[in-house]
Parts: C-alpha cells; structure tokens; sequence
C-alpha cells in the first residue's frame, strides 16, 4: 500500500512540474503568464503617482494623479491614501479604485485617478501615502513628499481666457493664463514651471512671463499657450502650474482638459464625477414631450462613432431610457443636445438635467422639478443637483447653448460648470464654493449652514423643514431645501419651527411708512412698456393701489393687463420665495404690469423695502446693478420701521444670502433674476464645451 501511494503521489508531483513547464512559469511581478497565446488571469502591474514630491504655501492645493501601469485583469483594487501629518497636509478622496486600462469590460471605470493635496496653515513636511492590496497582492507605491512653507504660500489668483475645462478634439485654442498678485505687496518669482501628465499637448507652453520677473502688488503675469490641441476624441491633459517666489513660497494652479468630438448642430456637455469614488453618478435630461413626460434620452449614433447624441422620448417611452449612468473615470460622460423645438429664435426646449449620486432622479410629473416636501416621493433620498440647459438659434441664425447653475427650491449635489463666454471668451465657473470654502465636502457645507441658521434665525430660516436627511438613516446628508419650496408646495402651512409673526408686525409697520405722505414703492416696469414707472401706495388697512407714476406712460395693450391694480396684505410666502406663485398677493402673469411684483419681493429679501435713506429709490433692474446698491444687500436699510428693533434682519432671505456666501454664482430663488445674481452663460457649441464637474458630497 505505502509503495502504491508513492507511485500516485510521485506521478502526481510530476504532472504539476510538467503543466508548470508548459504554462510558461511567473513574471516579474508574481503573476501567472503564459505563452502560445493563451490568456494570463492578470497582471498586478504597478501603482505610481505622477508626482513623488510637491511644495505648496499655506492654506493652498495642488492635484496629483495615480495611475495603475502595465497591469491587466485587474477588476478594481481600492487604494487608501492618507497623510502622515494631517496639520501639515491633507489629501482627498481617502480611497480611489483603479481599474486595468485593458481587459475588463466594466463600465465606468478608470485605471487613474485624481487626488487633491491640500496645505494647512502650518509650515512643515508630511508624506501622502498609498496602499493596496489585490488577491493578496501588496503594491509597493512611492509616496508623494509634501512640503509647506512660508506664511500663507503666495496669494495669487488665476483667471483663463479663451479655453475651458473641455475643447473639440483637432481644433486649436489660444488661452491666456492671467495670474494676478493679491498679497498686498511686490513679489520676485523665480522660475515658473508647467509640469503636463496624460496625453502630451502639441506644444510647448512659454513660462518667460511669469518666470524671473517681480509682480507688483495687484500686478499680473500672463502666460499664453498658442495651439493648445488634443487630437483624438476622449483624451485627457492635466496641467499644473507652479510659482514660486525668490523666498521659497508657492502657487499652485492646476487645470484639465479634455478633449470631445464636435457634432454639429449639437451642444457637447460633459460630466465629470471622480471625486464620489464608490458613489455612481446619474444623469436624467429633461425637455417636454407635449404629454407631461419631459425626458431626454442619449442613444449611441454609430455614424458618430457611438456618441450619446440626445432626443426627446416618445410619449410611449419607459421613464427609465432617459436614465444615464456617469463613468466614475477622470473623463466622465459626453453627451450631445440639440435645439429640440426648433421653430422660433430663442424656443429651444431647456428643461431641466438632473445628476445625481447613486441612483437615479426619477420624475413622473414632467419638467417641474421633485417634490422634496413629499415623504413619499421617490427621490426622497437621492442627492442630486439641478442644472437648466437650453439650447436654441438666435433671430439671426446663429446656434447658441444656454446652461444655468440653480439651487432652486433645493440645494443637494454641490456641482459647478466651467465654460467660456461667447462674448468676453473669459472662463466663467459658476456653481463652484468660494475659495475660501473650497477645500469642504458638500456636507460640511450643509452643516454650517443648518448651524448657522438654527442658531441665528431658528424662528424663521432655521426651520427645520429646510433640512433633509436619508429617512432610513437619519444623520446622511441629503440636501437643503428653502421655504418657498415648502410653502410653495403647501401655500396654506407653514412648516414646523417657522413664525411667522414675525412678518405680521414687520407689515404692519410696512402699512404704517407707505401710508405717509411722500412715502410709496416706485417700480421700473419698463420691461412691460418703456418709460413705465409704476407707484404704490396704502390706501386701506389691507390694500395698495398700484397705478403709473403721474407723468409717466403706462400703456394697455391686450397683453400687458391694467395698468391699475390692488396689492392685499402681504404674507410671509410673498417674501420667501422671491417671486411666488399665484397664491402670493404680489404674483402677476410674466409680461404683465401685475408681474413687476417681482421686483418689491425681491428687494424685501435682501433688506431693502422700504430703503429708508433713498425715498425716490425705483426697484427694478437698473438699480439692483448697481454695485453700490448690490454691496448693500442682506444689511437692512429699513432701520426707520417703526418696531424694527423686534425683528432686526430675521425678514430677509438669511438661508440664501448663506448659500451666496459660499457659492457667489448659483441662482438661488427666483428674485436673483431681478438682482443680478446670475450663474448663466451662453456659449456658441461650435467652439465651447459646457463641464460639469460633481463635487465631493461627503468626507
């Protein structure tokens, strides 16, 4: 028996050495290979970020990117990136996926990811590290050294004209980098320096501008890059910029760019959600297909090599087409609008296009935006941004692309655009935190802003309605909403946690002021009929009679309406929304003289009814662009109230002018139409490219 189980187990042994024989043995990197063609199971490969050593100034950031090399099979290995010394710098996300570039037929996925290092106010060294480990395979990864001095790095600012975030592939850009000096002072840089990762660029930007020269203080430097061009289609180039004074301090500017095919006749709009990792992104475009149903569906054209080219849904169709998932990949998605409607200049169908994180907006009712006041609506727990696209042809022919950054009614997914003016060809970035605030998750955001509101205003604007969380997890982030879209949805309640009874006496003494004489509301309805200006005053307990101006003409027409009308008592829901709906005693039809309502609300909430030290002081457009008046807003001028002292500034619009703080180009409410706070641009789709870039909701 011993001799026979010899004899098996040494045939055994041998038929193991003999297919090891065969099979080619094992690579450097201790996978399996093979040879005669047949498939190796994977390859580790390496791990490596583009850069194993940055020097940074205080308080500011720079991108660095890590790539998965020479690797194959490898169906998503996590790597944890920390720091050594969080109080000298900090890096985000914590962990990125990385994919081989080859051999896995998973969508939306990335064999690179992007990683944002940023200094702290402390001077120092600390090491961002990266580890993974993959079927029991350990990387070994060089660490990126950082290194942070001076006071406050150098406070420069960067404005780019002439080229986005996006280009059309084979196409040439002239862009200008303008860097300006903000730290008060002269600055000596010495030698600037460009470093490029990714596709390489066909030339070879010229840093002599910013290199070896002295900035005065409020001085700029300009560097120019003639040509700039990506060739194929789904390249991507990362740049980053690097000043450095004569001291030793830093500046860091860093930019992508991406290039997308032109189509034309489309606008290319493209989606970027790599700083979510673990977290889909969703994309839902709406229209209005004539039944109530507004989505738009993106098919694959192969006469466009596959390009998601969008197209209203048959009334017959599954809400579910108009559904489309964003690869979490440095790239992101591209998809193509059309003018949907055609037809007259400037009656392109926009809609709304909702993205959001890990499923789906789902919205039955057509282009009216989700109820988040409805406990069972399904999007109860999605976190979603809101973004209105238009595309259109102007009286002249020309095709223009029109995109809008709201928080409308709500303010969920933190996400911003990058595009290029089609006038001024200066980048225009609305939707993105200010820089001060930059460095913080979405969050982060929402919760100093609950905190914020719930200490200061809990009475008005620290209503707790305005905060919403995951109802099966109660402390997960979903979003903020404001009061007009609680009280818009439920005109006749008014949310738990909200008084208002503290408008009652606020209007009371708004009675009280426009019932004296010299005192009443001048409103510019010149939009309605040049030269119009319309005049408000009490002239009962409970009503205003709104009439022309003597001296002014006001005509009627079939459209605009009467020229004389009757404001009731105004409620607290004129005030919170800006610009209510017809349950709001200031409401009027758009294109009425009953519409210049608009601009009394609009005033009232940023502190400016009545404006007690300008009594002939005209609400309308041209007075709200006035920088004057504009730094003016959210400081009450309507101290001369007879019980102003009892309500102070909780009657103005507190959630918004938060949000403004810290996202100064995002159209809050619909009164920012009347005050100039806009986060509009209108590109011409043959040469620009709308970006949108979700950023980091969480931690």
């Amino acid at each position: 028996m011993k001799t026979k189980f010899f004899i098996i187990a040494f045939l055994f042994l041998l038929s193991i050495f003999g297919l090891n024989a065969c099979s080619g043995g094992s690579d450097s990197s201790g996978n399996t290979s093979s040879s005669g063609g047949t498939p190796v199971a994977s390859i580790f490969g390496t791990i490596s970020f583009n850069r194993t050593s940055v020097s940074l100034g205080q308080s500011s950031s720079t991108v660095v990117t890590l790539t998965l090399n020479n690797s194959y099979g490898i169906n998503g290995t996590i790597v944890n990136l920390a720091s050594s010394n969080s109080n000298i710098a900090t890096v985000s996300p914590a962990t990125c996926t990385l994919y081989s570039s080859a051999g896995v037929s998973t969508t939306g996925v990335s064999s690179s990811c992007q990683v944002t290092i940023r200094s702290q106010a402390s001077s120092g060294t600390a090491q961002i590290t990266a580890t993974s480990i993959y079927r029991g395979h350990t990387y070994s990864i060089t660490p990126v050294t950082v290194s942070v001095s001076g006071t406050s790095g150098l406070n420069f600012s960067t404005q780019v004209k002439g080229i986005s975030q996006t280009i059309y592939s084979n196409q040439n850009y002239n862009a200008q980098f303008i860097f300006t000096n903000n730290t008060g002072s002269s600055v000596s840089l010495a030698t600037t320096t460009i470093t490029a990762t990714g596709n390489p660029l066909p030339i070879t930007i010229n840093t002599s501008p910013c290199s070896n020269v002295t900035i005065a203080a409020g001085g700029t430097c300009t560097i120019t890059g003639n040509g700039i061009n990506l060739p194929a289609n789904g390249e991507l180039t990362q740049l980053n910029f690097t000043l450095t004074s004569t001291f030793g301090l830093v500046y860091n500017f860093d930019m992508s760019i991406g290039a997308v095919a032109y189509i034309p006749n489309y606008a290319a709009y493209r989606i970027v959600n790599d700083q979510n990792p673990g977290h889909t992104g969703w994309l839902v475009a709406l229209g209005n297909n004539g039944s109530g149903q507004a989505v738009v569906q993106f098919n694959a054209a192969s006469q466009y090599g596959g390009a998601l080219l969008g197209s209203l849904l048959p009334q017959s169709a599954s809400y579910a087409q108009g559904q489309v998932q964003i690869p979490a990949t440095p790239f992101g998605l591209v998809v193509y609008q059309p003018n949907y409607q055609g037809g007259a200049p400037g009656t392109g169908i926009g809609g709304l296009m909702y993205v959001s994180l890990d499923n789906p907006v789902f919205e039955t009712a057509g282009n009216i935006g989700v109820s988040v006041t409805n406990p069972s609506d399904p999007n109860v727990n999605i976190s979603y941004a809101i973004y209105e696209p238009n595309v259109y042809n102007t009286a002249s022919g020309q095709f223009l692309a029109n995109l809008d950054v709201t928080a409308i009614n709500f303010y969920g997914l933190m996400g911003g655009f990058y595009a290029t003016d089609i006038n001024t060809r200066i980048n225009s970035n609305p939707g993105f935190l200010t820089g001060a605030f930059s460095n913080l998750a979405t969050t982060t955001v929402f919760s100093q802003i609950q905190s914020n509101l719930t200490t200061s205003w809990p009475n008005n604007w620290g209503s707790s309605s305005q905060f919403a969380f995951n109802t099966t997890n109660l402390s997960q982030w979903v979003g903020l909403k404001g009061l007009v879209n609680y009280i818009g949805q439920n005109p006749s309640v008014y949310p738990t946690g909200f008084n208002p009874d503290t408008y009652t006496q606020y209007v009371a003494d708004l009675w009280t002021y426009y019932a004296q004489s010299g005192h009443s509301i001048l409103i510019d309805a010149s939009e309605i009929s040049a030269g119009c200006v319309l005049q408000a005053s009490v002239n009962s307990s409970t009503t205003m009679l709104v009439q022309p101006q003597a001296g002014s003409s006001c005509p009627v027409t079939g459209t605009t309406g009467p020229n004389t009308f009757t404001w009731t008592t105004f409620q607290p829901v004129d005030f919170v929304g800006g610009a209510p709906g017809s349950w709001s005693t200031l409401y009027g039809a758009n294109g009425t003289y009953r519409s210049m309502g608009k601009y009394v609300s609009a005033a009232q909430s940023v502190g400016f009814l009545p404006y007690c030290s300008n009594t002939s002081f005209i609400y309308g457009p041209t007075t709200f662009g006035n920088a004057t008046n504009q730094a003016n807003y959210w400081n009450a001028q309507y101290t001369c109230l007879a019980n102003y002292a009892s309500y102070g500034g909780s009657v103005m619009n507190q959630y918004d002018k938060l949000i403004h703080q810290y996202v100064p180009l995002i159209y809050g409410w619909a009164y920012d139409d009347a005050l100039g706070i806009s986060s509009e641009v209108v590109l011409n789709p043959a040469t620009s490219v709308f970006t949108l870039v979700i950023q980091q909701f969480s931690p």
